[in-house]
């Protein structure tokens, strides 16, 4: 595949990512908080689970496009620093434990079913 082709399959992923961010967060709107944490380990459930399944996730491509337009790290920095430091301390605790949980479990469900287990090279 054409290096123009992959950067525009992965352009499509972010945009596709980015799509069900916005609905997603439209959703959520009573607790930004908690849509942006949730937003965040769906991403990780799903990287994790393409990463066990293919045992690995080449740069640029459709799935690696969405998950990086969908996970909103720079909203994430926005809440935590809003929040102070002690609940911010606290938010990015539970936000990398949530997250790190998340892409093994993903990584195991999908093991679990057949794929291939193996970290990415």
């Amino acid at each position: 595949m054409s290096d123009f082709a992959t950067t525009l399959i992965a352009a499509v992923g972010g945009g596709l990512g980015a799509l069900c961010r916005y609905v997603l967060s439209h959703m959520g709107r009573r607790a930004p908080l908690l849509a942006t944490l949730g937003v965040n380990a769906l991403g990780c459930l799903i990287l994790g689970g393409l990463l066990a399944s293919t045992g690995s996730v080449p740069a640029g491509t459709l799935i690696l496009g969405f998950t990086g337009g969908f996970t909103t790290f720079s909203t994430f920095a926005l809440q935590t620093r809003a929040l102070g430091p002690l609940p911010g301390a606290l938010n990015v605790l539970a936000s990398f434990a949530l997250c790190l949980c998340a892409l093994a479990l993903g990584g195991w469900v999908v093991g679990s079913f057949g794929g291939s287990a193996a970290p990415p090279g």
